[in-house]
């Protein structure tokens, strides 16, 4: 099922689970809670199968080396993976990057 969705295409919740997902954020603690409320923040906007990846990319990036610059960022994407290279544009890298500098460096 996932490997059928497109690269834009949103990603569909499964409503059958819920109260069994309800039950257990009321169990979390309120860091866990907060921590899950700063990645629906991190995440907004990039509810495609495509845009995660980008999103998460750029992350990995980030984390890895915490100073570096768009432009360096773009780089890395590009010498990832040919794959990569070819599907993420640098705008689509910028937007990710400004996501991540606003929501986790903020």
């Amino acid at each position: 099922e996932q490997m059928d969705t497109k690269p834009f295409e949103l990603l569909d919740l499964d409503y059958a689970y819920r109260q069994e997902i309800s039950n257990y954020i009321h169990s979390l603690s309120p860091q866990s809670i907060n921590n899950i409320k700063k990645v629906i923040k991190l995440t907004e906007g990039f509810e495609s199968t495509l845009a995660l990846e980008i999103l998460a990319t750029v992350a990995y990036i980030i984390h890895e080396n915490p100073a570096i610059t768009l432009s360096d960022t773009i780089e890395a994407v590009r010498k990832w993976s040919p794959r990569k290279a070819r599907l993420f544009s640098e705008q689509y890298i910028e937007i990710a990057y400004s996501q991540i500098q606003t929501h986790l460096y903020a």
